[in-house]
């Protein structure tokens, strides 16, 4: 075990391998920690004032290192006390059959992010991925589908909103990339609880 090989307490290893839970606040220099999530609420569900809507989005990780492939659906709306937030309803993996079908893994995901909106009545314009290394992926969607998708390339120019908090600065003086700016916009989002429904997980992800 780890603990009988010399592995030591209060490690980020130590926390994900005897723990099974992501480590706590100062732990790790990460943008999201436990303490923020638990104090932001974003595990809890949303209690909603008027209709929501549902959006979808896709990160094809498969295409760059070998990561898992996600597919994500969630609700957004106006909670109860006036301000928009969101909800995830669902994540999941999209299983790659390695040759058996004779469909190439780009039309895989393409038919599985179609149908899986089509079923959730989401509209393209409500869908987006992250088109860096999948130009070719969203091309696919965009032709079988439409062209209202929503292309975002993570390793582009952050943007000129203003980072917010107090801080008028636009996004692109102060961070190096567009996923950078998303990251820490989804460490506000959280801060000024507007994110619900992140399930273990998913926590664990956004705490690495």
């Amino acid at each position: 075990t780890l603990m009988q090989s010399g592995g030591k307490m209060n490690t980020i290893r130590w926390w994900s391998m005897v723990r099974g839970f992501w480590p706590p606040s100062g732990i790790s220099n990460t943008v999201l920690d436990a303490s923020t999530i638990i104090a932001g609420k974003a595990r809890d569900k949303a209690v909603w004032k008027t209709t929501k809507r549902m959006i979808a989005a896709l990160d094809p990780a498969f295409t760059s290192g070998g990561d898992r492939c996600m597919f994500a659906l969630a609700w957004i709306g106006e909670f109860t006390d006036g301000i928009y937030g969101i909800e995830i309803e669902m994540m999941e993996e999209i299983q790659i059959d390695a040759g058996t079908t004779g469909v190439p893994p780009n039309y895989q995901i393409a038919e599985h992010v179609i149908r899986r909106c089509a079923e959730k009545k989401v509209p393209p314009e409500c869908f987006a991925m992250d088109a860096t290394s999948a130009t070719g992926l969203a091309d696919i969607i965009s032709q079988r589908w439409s062209n209202s998708i929503k292309r975002i390339q993570f390793g582009g120019n952050a943007t000129k909103r203003i980072v917010g908090n107090g801080d008028n600065r636009e996004s692109k003086d102060v961070y190096g990339n567009k996923v950078s700016e998303l990251w820490f916009s989804m460490e506000k989002i959280v801060t000024a609880q507007r994110l619900r429904g992140v399930d273990d997980e998913t926590a664990q992800e956004l705490c690495v």
